[in-house]
């Protein structure tokens, strides 16, 4: 320590602390580098620890979309009303059409082919056999995918591949609002019209409603005004376009109409897609052909109860209503795969590259189920509805689908009201059983 000119002491400054200030500060820095650095590998671990539940969870909600597409594509998608995968009205192949009626609304048994009924649209096989074709009947080879050479769906032994994205904004999309002012007016509109339009009558006035104010007109112009000047008004829920199907509307690029949805270069163009849902999940379904469940056939576990038998030359009790439902969480767009993806010519959609396909093929999450659509439409029967001898059908315990009847207690119950007098109706069907396969099965 030494003195200045006026006798302040000052403190010598040393090069040697000043380096061991700065060693701390570094090694300081670096315990926080290390401790963040452990930080975030745990956060990671944490994340990848929890993708097999998240993928698994994504897989069965893909299954269970299957599951709802098969009872829905029973009677819908068609373009007109079908009646089951397996015909409700006779036990024969569909999802087929209704009946032909003439001018006198007698069935015309001369159109279509059974009963006047349709042959299917998208039946390409051979035979149709008035809707009892054998397997021998269709042609291609079953478990292969349309674009991979196979039958078109639903053909038995066709399949059905489903990448699950979501749109920027889909057909018929409505705003995201949760409430709507009814009448949006301005004070100004409310004095002018509908306060000099309602004070008469509050008051006793003996005036028509005509004739106060301008009666009518003056409520319409009022009525107009709000719905149509400020907007929403009371109708809802609102288009989230506000034209038909123009496609004038120019949105980053993208043009949107309210029948068209969000879309590329016009109502004609491709659907805009959310990036972000791409390559996460997708569903198949193969429609099984009647020997893929007519008895033990080696192809354990799928093929072991004779739902259709083989007898002799011909399988009997013929059922077209067995699926297998495919579900992934991932991002091999829900082929099964290299090969079938070469077969499909859908090489592009990977890059090219058969290696950044298997990387997706490892990291994904595929689970398998079998099930079997039924026209049944499920809950309970009303016991009050249904009886045979005075003894009541308890909550359908009893009650079987066989092609052609319903039987209750093994009496035939015909096509009446009382058949749809149930609790919890499913106007599309329901799935007699669901099978959990614990792998995947030789067609799917």
């Amino acid at each position: 320590m030494w003195s200045d000119s006026v006798g302040r002491p000052q403190l010598l400054h040393s090069p040697g602390r000043s380096g061991v200030v700065l060693l701390m500060v570094v090694g300081l820095a670096s315990a926080i580098l290390v401790i963040m650095t452990a930080f975030l590998a745990r956060i990671r671990s944490g994340a990848e620890a929890t993708h097999p539940l998240l993928a698994e969870a994504q897989a069965r909600a893909m299954a269970q979309a299957g599951m709802m597409y098969i009872q829905e594509a029973s009677r819908l998608g068609w373009g007109e009303e079908a009646y089951g995968w397996t015909d409700i009205r006779d036990g024969s192949l569909g999802p087929r059409g209704p009946r032909s009626y003439d001018s006198q609304g007698i069935v015309d048994r001369s159109a279509g082919t059974n009963n006047g009924m349709p042959q299917p649209y998208w039946y390409d096989g051979g035979d149709y056999a008035d809707g009892w074709p054998e397997d021998s009947d269709l042609g291609g080879t079953p478990g292969l995918l349309p674009e991979a050479g196979g039958l078109a769906w639903p053909m038995p032994g066709s399949v059905l591949r489903i990448d699950m994205y979501a749109y920027q904004v889909p057909p018929y999309a409505k705003q995201e609002r949760a409430t709507y002012n009814a009448i949006h007016a301005s004070f100004s509109d409310w004095r002018h019209d509908w306060h000099a339009f309602v004070t008469p009558l509050k008051s006793g006035s003996s005036d028509s409603f005509d004739s106060v104010k301008g009666g009518h007109d003056r409520f319409d112009s009022l009525w107009r005004k709000c719905v149509y000047e400020y907007g929403h008004g009371a109708l809802q829920p609102q288009p989230h376009y506000g034209s038909w199907a123009s496609d004038d509307e120019n949105e980053d690029g993208f043009f949107g109409s309210f029948e068209a949805g969000m879309r590329v270069g016009g109502a004609g163009g491709a659907m805009a897609l959310r990036e972000d849902s791409r390559d996460k999940s997708w569903f198949r379904i193969y429609r099984e052909v009647l020997a893929d469940h007519d008895g033990p056939s080696g192809q354990a576990p799928v093929d072991q109860v004779a739902i259709s038998a083989w007898s002799g030359s011909a399988h009997v009790n013929k059922n077209w209503s067995v699926f297998v439902v495919s579900a992934g969480a991932g991002g091999t767009r829900g082929y099964r795969d290299w090969a079938e993806v070469v077969a499909s010519g859908a090489q592009s959609e990977f890059g090219n590259s058969e290696a950044f396909f298997d990387q997706q093929l490892r990291r994904e999450r595929r689970v398998w189920f079998r099930v079997e659509w039924s026209p049944l439409q499920g809950g309970a029967f009303s016991p009050s509805r249904f009886a045979k001898d005075g003894s009541p059908v308890l909550y359908g315990k009893d009650v079987n689908y066989t092609p052609g009847a319903y039987r209750a207690n093994g009496a035939t119950i015909a096509e009446t009201d009382d058949l749809r007098r149930m609790l919890q109706a499913n106007p599309v069907g329901n799935l007699k059983w669901i099978q959990r396969l614990p792998g995947p099965p030789e067609r799917w």
